[in-house]
């Protein structure tokens, strides 16, 4: 293993954390703090996403990119996420009143 492929594992490990603490805060809520835990749904969830960022924009550097997206990039990303939603919303899968 070299170590662009050691650290695009350790993105998606991070990523996969990432995807079961948000999963578990849609099934219990946010503000549900799970048994033998100090830290609710959200900021686990958080403590994960900065993890997962930490560990990318560790990756960006070594390859020299930049990690933040442009802001083209983003409105297109919610624009996108905005189409979505509401198509969700179409098909009675969402409430009326979410947001992006």
């Amino acid at each position: 293993m070299n170590a662009d492929q050691y650290h695009l594992g350790k993105i998606a490990e991070e990523a996969v954390e990432v995807a079961q603490r948000a999963l578990k805060a849609q099934q219990f809520g946010l503000g549900e703090v799970q048994p033998g835990q100090d830290f609710d749904n959200l900021e686990r969830l958080m403590g994960e996403f900065h993890d997962l960022f930490t560990t990318f924009e560790n990756f960006c550097d070594l390859v020299g990119a930049n990690p933040i997206p442009d802001g083209v990039k983003r409105h297109a990303r919610l624009r996108k996420m905005k189409k979505f939603l509401q198509l969700s919303k179409d098909l009675g899968q969402v409430d009326e009143n979410a947001t992006i």
